[in-house]
């Protein structure tokens, strides 16, 4: 089934309705990933809409699978959709919201994204409170998995250029306080930008990396 693409596409930093919304899919996606990471199932795909998000989910041996859900959609939504579809999941482990636990260096990649995810879901707080009173504005258009990161793409009000943080999910340290240190790094474009980013931006995409606060 072919994605279809949506105008609009948003959840917009600072408001609270969105954040909300997007932070409990988010959730509900994080819960079917880790226990599905055997299978080699990953949602290698999240881009957010004005009232639907649209998912690719991928297997070893399989195309692609773009679906479109509503913010709504519980984890038992999306398993029962994953499988009505030939994407068998599995059902999370008990007491899987209040687990607490790292992934290791050599745990897989799509463990390490959905850890991601999880932590992404739990950062509402940093897209509201911690950004308050920043000089940006932005939407955060959607989120891809690649081999050794998870990237979160954004759209900012005042550049004409997308920007990409790349989350390194090598090191258990990048992995802490993910969403703070995004807002982080975006406000250092506007606070004091390199010559290197300031060539990003007049070429129409800057990419930031874990740890990159400062280049």
């Amino acid at each position: 089934m072919g994605m279809t693409l949506m105008q609009d596409d948003r959840m917009r930093i600072g408001d609270v309705f969105q954040v909300n919304r997007t932070c409990l899919l988010l959730r509900e996606i994080a819960a079917v990933q880790r226990p599905n990471v055997a299978t080699g199932l990953c949602f290698t795909r999240l881009a957010f809409g004005a009232e639907r998000a649209s998912l690719t989910v991928e297997r070893p041996g399989r195309p692609p699978l773009d679906v479109e859900v509503g913010y709504d959609a519980s984890r038992r939504d999306l398993r029962v959709l994953l499988s009505d579809k030939g994407f068998l999941a599995r059902r999370e482990p008990a007491r899987h919201d209040r687990m607490m636990w790292m992934p290791r260096p050599d745990d897989p990649g799509p463990l390490k994204h959905g850890f991601v995810l999880r932590e992404l879901s739990e950062s509402g707080h940093s897209w509201i409170g911690y950004h308050e009173g920043r000089s940006w504005q932005a939407d955060m258009t959607d989120i891809r998995y690649a081999p050794g990161s998870t990237d979160v793409h954004f759209r900012l009000d005042a550049l004409s250029c997308r920007v990409d943080v790349r989350i390194r999910t090598g090191r258990p340290a990048d992995l802490i306080n993910v969403a703070e240190g995004i807002v982080d790094r975006i406000g250092y474009l506007f606070t004091n930008p390199s010559a290197r980013r300031r060539a990003e931006i007049r070429n129409g995409r800057v990419t930031l990396e874990s740890g990159s606060v400062s280049s």
